[in-house]
């Protein structure tokens, strides 16, 4: 098991930076997809919706060896002329293909836009005042509506744990690791911080966006606009439900609430780690209760011992500290971490 003074992230994906010759757009926003979503149309056409022009705005698909081509080509459709639509010829991880994503955007602000959401008119518009306004943040994200899969609105978004209206989020880290408050595809990075501290974890499938989001606020101040972002979908053929299934979702969590610890200074992360644990237990138990009342034992016994076991940790450093428990805890999941890890050496992008 890797110690705090050696972290294990050879899982992250080293970003190359972008080369200085020629001019740069302001904006990348980049959409990953297997070509199976039926939003991805909408997904596109949201992107563009305000568009400023190739010079400030560039807008890729990248497709992760769709089983059918045809149906890229068909969502592009009249945006042929604007969209670059990028192929792998063999499948990748999830989050490979996100890293694929970073990697090939040349702006200066990246989003990876989730084929399966939309950007909210006026997004990127709203983003650049707000960042004009606050140049020192290192990244940009805010509310995120959550529709249906027939577009209609189920809730209105949230703004960060403790905070109001537009503006630089406090003590964000501590906040992060606390829960995951920035929804995926809302969040827009500083393409010069993702060559310092790397891309996403390709050995996570559930919180890959959650534990980069850590590094991000590690390294810089985070940005929130307090107006609508990104249209979040939620569905059945989503991935969350079917990863909850093997509890591989409790602990991917895990695994973010010690990276985020480890990433803490020693006064906040002692101050921070009771709850951090005391929340993952919380959102174990709630998936447990979900698949008893569905009759779904063997998800439910699961998360049952999950629960169990980080409602454990949680206690004992409520009692002892974190003096032991947030750099010893193994999850099961790849578990790299360190007080170094924000800027710690990255796997080489293939």
């Amino acid at each position: 098991m890797p110690s705090a003074r050696t972290p294990h992230v050879s899982t992250i994906a080293a970003v190359p930076a972008v080369a200085a010759d020629g001019p740069r757009p302001a904006w990348s926003v980049m959409i990953p997809t297997t070509g199976r979503s039926p939003w991805l149309a909408q997904a596109i056409a949201s992107a563009l919706h305000d568009d400023p022009g190739p010079a400030q705005l560039e807008v890729a698909v990248l497709d992760n060896a769709a089983s059918d081509p045809a149906t890229i080509a068909a969502a592009i459709g009249p945006h042929r002329e604007r969209v670059q639509w990028v192929r792998t010829a063999t499948p990748l991880g999830m989050a490979a293909n996100w890293n694929r994503a970073l990697a090939g955007a040349r702006g200066r602000w990246v989003l990876v836009l989730h084929d399966d959401d939309a950007l909210a008119p006026g997004c990127l518009h709203r983003y650049a005042a707000a960042l004009a306004s606050a140049p020192q943040a290192v990244a940009v994200h805010g509310r995120s509506p959550t529709i249906a899969g027939d577009g209609a609105a189920i809730s209105a978004g949230k703004c960060p744990p403790g905070h109001a209206g537009t503006g630089i989020v406090d003590d964000a880290l501590a906040k992060l690791t606390l829960g995951n408050f920035v929804a995926a595809s809302s969040m827009a990075v500083s393409r010069e911080l993702l060559a310092r501290v790397g891309g996403f974890d390709d050995a996570l499938r559930f919180a890959a966006d959650w534990e980069l989001w850590l590094r991000v606020a590690a390294a810089g101040p985070l940005l929130f606009v307090d107006e609508p972002s990104t249209l979040r979908r939620i569905h059945p053929a989503a991935e969350t439900l079917r990863r909850a299934r093997t509890a591989e979702n409790v602990a991917e969590i895990a695994l973010c609430v010690r990276r985020g610890l480890a990433l803490l200074p020693p006064p906040r992360r002692r101050a921070t780690a009771h709850r951090a644990w005391a929340n993952a237990a919380a959102h174990a138990h709630g998936w447990h209760t979900r698949f008893r009342r569905e009759h779904e034992l063997r998800p439910a016994l699961a998360h049952a011992l999950w629960t169990l076991r980080l409602t454990l940790l949680a206690s004992a450093t409520r009692h002892f500290g974190d003096r032991h428990f947030g750099d010893g805890f193994k999850s099961g999941a790849r578990m790299g971490t360190g007080s170094d890890l924000a800027s710690a050496p990255r796997r080489t992008q293939p």
